[in-house]
């Protein structure tokens, strides 16, 4: 009986820490913007046309963002962003993969819904600093929601109907980030990272450089 008491207090005193271990832990939700810089694309070992195209070097991105540490070393990154990325095409015999050559010069822009799920690992071993640093490793889902096409001879915009193959990137993500909290309340954040395209068609590797802002509290 004096064992089963012991175990029970035991037993007792491990669900009281746990439970006031999750209300340290602190969350945040707020607002980014940033940029991602193309370094990589590949379309069919470049088939896709004998003209020359552009594709956007920098593409802009906003969304928002949810942190929450589940432990003073360890927390979970989500997002939800819009990605905008342009390409220009100049070129009098424009080729797709086996069709017959066409004139073309227009921009088209292309829309996507980013959703990154990070891992955050705390460098920092001091609770209490207001600097803290991170790295960052997950994974990307890219899903291509509008595509649109200007012709720059007529001013003429329309959609273009993408075919599913080409609506869905799969990325792996690596990154670097520094958070900063300001009165205990807002926490401000860089985020440096590369994106790698394992599974999309076109292939697209990217850097980016993410801005966050956020409001903080603990359970």
């Amino acid at each position: 009986m004096q064992n089963m008491k012991k175990a029970m207090l035991l037993l007792a005193l491990v669900l009281t820490s746990g439970f006031g271990f999750a209300q340290k832990g602190q969350q945040t939700v707020g607002l980014l913007m940033g940029v991602n810089r193309l370094t990589y694309f590949e379309f069919y070992d470049n088939e896709f046309r004998d003209g020359p195209f552009t594709e956007s070097e920098f593409s802009p991105l906003a969304g928002v963002y949810y942190d929450y540490n589940i432990s003073n070393r360890l927390g979970i990154n989500l997002a939800t962003r819009f990605l905008v990325s342009k390409t220009e095409y100049d070129c009098s015999e424009c080729r797709f993969i086996d069709a017959p050559a066409f004139p073309l010069k227009s921009i088209t822009k292309l829309s996507y819904l980013e959703i990154p799920v990070n891992l955050a690992l705390n460098l920092n071993k001091k609770e209490t600093a207001s600097w803290k640093s991170y790295v960052l490793f997950g994974y990307t889902h890219s899903r291509l929601i509008q595509a649109k096409r200007t012709d720059l001879s007529t001013g003429k915009e329309e959609k273009l109907d993408i075919s599913a193959d080409f609506r869905t990137n799969h990325y792996l993500n690596a990154g670097y980030e520094v958070r900063h909290t300001i009165k205990d309340k807002y926490e401000l954040a860089f985020n440096p990272y590369f994106q790698f395209d394992f599974l999309g068609a076109p292939t697209r590797n990217f850097l980016g450089l993410q801005v966050k802002i956020g409001k903080s509290w603990n359970r």
